[in-house]
């Protein structure tokens, strides 16, 4: 079982890498093509959208999980009613949720014009562009949407991924053309709902391929019903406290500083989340192996388990973080130039905000994995109200900065401290000590090597920029891993990453 587990998981890593190498290569080039052909608005335009869009598809989130979650033991006992019934469940509340996100994105749309500050591009109806988004949305819930959860439990994220892989290229390619030949956003924007559409009844036929003996037949008892819904309100909690962190920055941007202002950050915060998005790959893939181990495994040996993948993303996270400090600026000079780049102030918060975000991430995960979001209910909607009561007031009074420290005290002060005693205290069952005191380790690591990293680039400068940022990028690799690597050295950790990595390298 282990090794099915490790197998899967390092599957579902490659295929996702190679997945996330596409939507972030090419979409990096559509971007740059709105940039130039269309202007900053129209890049805010996409991002306020694609954050009200989030906020719309909160009814569904906590569901998704809960079913996929409900899966992992009927799967393994090969208790095939039991899943048919859950899928037949699933199927049905997607329906709902479908007219669920389409009333509310109705009412939405007469809120519209309070949400963006100053004036539109002249050759777009807010309204009109607002209802392509919202189809696209809603299109998936009465679809075959549902059926990926099949995929997902079985621990073949590698074929959702390899599928949006290729849909993705056809997708970006089909937009850059669009884009290039028409300098309309409309023409780019209507390709979206067409990918939608395609990829859900693809990963649908594949679910049916892969698990002929799962259809949605049957009902679940009561008492199931009971707790899997349950379990849904406790994971939705969650959802929406993710959901309306990283959607209200954009939206409290735009409604009180513009669609110009917005679009010059979310150029930077996507960099940030193309690379989140590629630490979401290895979570995903592993968590059901986690879920696997947690119901097969003893407590000693899931807390090892634990340990060991918090290291491992504490120095992915460490260097990811050093990067940014590094190389945001030079990159951003030769990608949208000088007239499009934030101050260094500004970058620094950045980096506090990504690390602050990434560093809980293993123990959100095994939170997940374990179906523990009844322990810590009332975390998400806390957090939630006071970010945004602290985003609306900070980015009145200090404008951009306000957005990333009021998420980074939620982070810091309410998320951490409030998931590490329910973690430790409900599925360890052991003290929280040693493991706070090695994230601060880790966090003050990673700050004092970063710091050496940053004053080292800036004292090493060329006249030509390109070579400045593959001068900076040579020593973010070489200088922050060795330091890390010689600060670490003597941790049993090092050894068992390297072990685990041969083993999943071997696997594949």
């Amino acid at each position: 079982m282990a090794q099915n587990r490790s197998k899967n998981a390092s599957r579902n890593i490659v295929s996702g890498l190679l997945n996330k190498a596409v939507t972030i290569l090419l979409p990096f080039v559509v971007r740059t093509v709105i940039i130039y052909v269309l202007g900053d608005e129209y890049v805010g335009l996409s991002s306020l959208f694609t954050s009200l869009l989030h906020v719309l598809n909160l009814s569904e989130l906590g569901f998704r999980s809960a079913i996929v979650y409900g899966m992992y033991r009927p799967i393994a006992e090969n208790n095939i009613p039991k899943v048919n019934a859950l899928l037949n469940e699933f199927k049905r509340v997607y329906r709902i949720v479908g007219c669920v996100v389409l009333f509310a994105g109705v009412i939405m749309s007469f809120f519209l014009d309070k949400l963006v500050k100053g004036d539109c591009p002249p050759d777009v109806n807010l309204y009109l562009l607002f209802w392509i988004y919202l189809i696209n949305t809603v299109s998936s819930y009465f679809l075959f949407a549902y059926k990926s959860s099949l995929l997902m439990a079985n621990q073949r994220r590698d074929i959702i991924s390899n599928v949006d892989m290729v849909l993705s290229i056809i997708e970006y390619i089909l937009q850059i053309i669009l884009l290039l030949v028409f300098r309309n956003y409309y023409a780019y924007i209507l390709v979206v709902p067409v990918y939608t559409i395609a990829n859900n009844i693809v990963c649908a036929k594949m679910a049916t391929k892969l698990c002929p003996n799962y259809t949605p037949s049957g009902d679940l008892s009561k008492e199931e019903r009971k707790d899997l819904y349950s379990r849904t309100f406790a994971v939705l909690g969650h959802k929406i406290g993710a959901t309306v962190v990283t959607s209200a920055d954009s939206i409290v941007i735009s409604a009180f500083l513009g669609l110009a202002i917005l679009g010059i950050y979310s150029n930077y915060y996507y960099i940030m989340v193309s690379v989140i998005g590629i630490f979401t790959i290895i979570y995903t893939s592993i968590v059901p192996g986690i879920g696997n181990s947690l119901v097969t495994e003893t407590k000693e040996k899931n807390y090892e388990l634990f340990q060991k993948l918090h290291f491992t993303v504490s120095w992915m996270v460490g260097f990811c973080a050093c990067c940014f400090l590094c190389l945001y600026q030079p990159f951003m000079k030769i990608w949208v130039g000088e007239n499009r780049m934030l101050t260094m102030d500004v970058v620094a918060w950045m980096v506090v905000y990504f690390y602050t975000w990434q560093i809980r991430a293993m123990g959100s995960h095994f939170k997940d994995a374990a179906g523990m979001w009844k322990q810590d209910f009332w975390k998400p909607y806390i957090g939630a109200v006071v970010n945004v009561v602290t985003n609306i007031i900070l980015v009145q009074h200090i404008g951009l900065l306000g957005a990333l420290l009021s998420t980074i005290i939620i982070y810091t002060f309410i998320y951490f401290p409030w998931e590490t005693k329910v973690l430790f205290d409900e599925l360890f069952e052991r003290t929280a000590k040693q493991y706070v005191i090695n994230t601060l380790f880790y966090a003050i690591a990673a700050g004092g090597v970063s710091v050496v990293v940053f004053w080292l680039c800036q004292k090493i400068t060329v006249i030509n920029p390109i070579l400045q940022l593959v001068i900076d990028v040579i020593a973010c690799c070489l200088v922050f891993n060795t330091l890390y690597f010689l600060v670490f050295m003597r941790s049993k950790y090092i050894s068992e990453v390297k072990l685990m990595l041969l083993k999943a390298v071997r696997h594949n």
